[in-house]
């Protein structure tokens, strides 16, 4: 357990030092915002099931630019051989893999929340009664 963790926090060092943290954190955020720039006419009949489909698309998008930065990551740590330290140290690869998935996942899970409440907060500023939020916590 203290050897996944010692992962854990080199992971998120990696993605620190190489400003990835920010970009997996900026892009679903900024999908969120982006639906306030939508005209009412393409966000269709009801603002907020609009605003739900529309980040939804962005989401989708913001994820898979994501897992090409982690996976481009991964494959350049592995190209320089930074990884090859741990094989050394009899630390198995899929405890690697384990850690970056657990820094990545937390990451986006943050990143998307915070852009839903910003898509949540973006649509719901044209309207004069606050609906229920549950079609984008559905998305």
């Amino acid at each position: 357990m203290s050897r996944l963790l010692a992962l854990v926090g080199l992971a998120a060092h990696e993605l620190w030092i190489s400003y990835r943290l920010l970009l997996l954190l900026t892009l679903p955020l900024l999908g969120g915002l982006v639906v306030g720039a939508i005209p009412a006419e393409l966000a269709g009949l009801h603002a907020v099931d609009g605003a739900a489909r529309w980040y939804a698309i962005s989401l989708c998008a913001s994820v898979g630019i994501g897992a090409a930065v982690v996976s481009g990551t991964l494959a350049a740590e592995r190209r320089r051989g930074t990884i090859a330290w741990m094989v050394v140290r009899a630390v198995p690869r899929s405890a690697v893999q384990l850690a970056w998935f657990i820094v990545v996942g937390g990451v986006m899970v943050f990143g998307i929340a915070l852009g839903a409440a910003a898509a949540w907060l973006t649509a719901t500023e044209r309207l004069a009664e606050i609906p229920d939020p549950a079609p984008l916590v559905a998305a």
